[in-house]
């Protein structure tokens, strides 16, 4: 919803003089009181969270998505128009609305930004900003690592493709997956019966790392059970390699994920990096269980 003022000029505002005759005098526009984006079956990304009142809306260049125009009230669309500030960049249709609640498609022209406005009268009553990206993509080795005395737990392919899809292609980004044969190492050092993750890296992450890694891919996932502090997973701020947890994580897709958000792209948890910021639907996010959002800040560092 946009905080532009009423109009003030004779041929718009939403009180329109019903007895006007338009033969004789210049009559107000009926306008509607407000219109805001919604969401609407998103393919790419939608962000309300950074700005609930001007959401963003990312887009695949030659590529489309839809979001949905709320007119308020309902019956007073006849009049507005959508136009695209930056048409070059992003294009938007229909140019009118055919009812109160209008589906938008806005394309991706070439990479950049665009306002996508709702105007009646000449002036403004709800905008959402548009970014156009080009596809990029990264290659990750996936492998299951086993120790001398004990089975690591798996995860499916299927599994961690799907999760990272849901994730990534808001930034209009994708990780290309590629299985590794599981491996049995003898990483265990201090006979705990566990992985010490207790920095970055430990003796025993790297002996595992060593035995494991393939670095044709550009980053290397190793399943691998036990953590000795219990948590999900670990993978430093852009580095090469990531531990997953397989055995202490209900969602592991969304583990690899958030790790590889760590790892590939420096991304922090929101909420540790102020106590306002509680996103908790974020993908970052340090304590929920299962979040999967990416914010317009996050797209622009993933997709630069």
């Amino acid at each position: 919803m946009s905080k532009s003022k009423k109009p003030s000029n004779p041929n718009s505002g939403s009180n329109a003089d019903e007895s006007c005759d338009t033969t004789t005098q210049a009559c107000p526009l009926d306008c509607p009181s407000k219109i805001e984006f919604k969401e609407h079956n998103t393919v790419y990304g939608f962000d309300d969270y950074t700005n609930s009142d001007v959401p963003w809306k990312s887009v695949e260049k030659d590529k489309s998505d839809t979001v949905k125009a709320k007119i308020s009230p309902g019956g007073k669309f006849a009049n507005v128009q959508f136009t695209s500030s930056n048409a070059s960049n992003v294009t938007v249709s229909p140019s009118s609305p055919s009812s109160g609640s209008q589906v938008v498609k806005v394309t991706g022209a070439k990479k950049g930004e665009s306002e996508i406005k709702a105007g009646c009268g000449g002036s403004n009553y709800g905008k959402i900003k548009v970014k156009s990206y080009s596809r990029k993509s990264k290659t990750v080795a996936v492998r299951l690592v086993h120790e001398k005395n004990y089975t690591s737990t798996d995860i499916s392919d299927a599994t961690i493709k799907s999760y990272l899809k849901k994730v990534y292609e808001q930034a209009v980004f994708e990780f290309k997956i590629t299985r590794l044969p599981a491996k049995t190492v003898e990483f265990d050092l201090n006979k705990d019966g566990k992985i010490d993750v207790g920095s970055w890296m430990s003796a025993e992450m790297r002996k595992i790392r060593d035995e494991c890694k393939d670095d044709s891919y550009d980053h290397n996932i190793f399943l691998v059970d036990k953590p000795n502090d219990g948590s999900l997973g670990y993978m430093s701020f852009n580095q090469r390699y990531g531990f997953v947890h397989t055995d202490n994580s209900n969602h592991p897709g969304n583990t690899v994920a958030h790790e590889l958000g760590h790892g590939s792209f420096g991304l922090v948890h929101p909420d540790q990096k102020t106590p306002a910021d509680n996103d908790k639907k974020n993908i970052m996010h340090s304590d929920e269980p299962s979040p999967w959002r990416l914010r317009k800040n996050q797209w622009d560092k993933i997709n630069p």
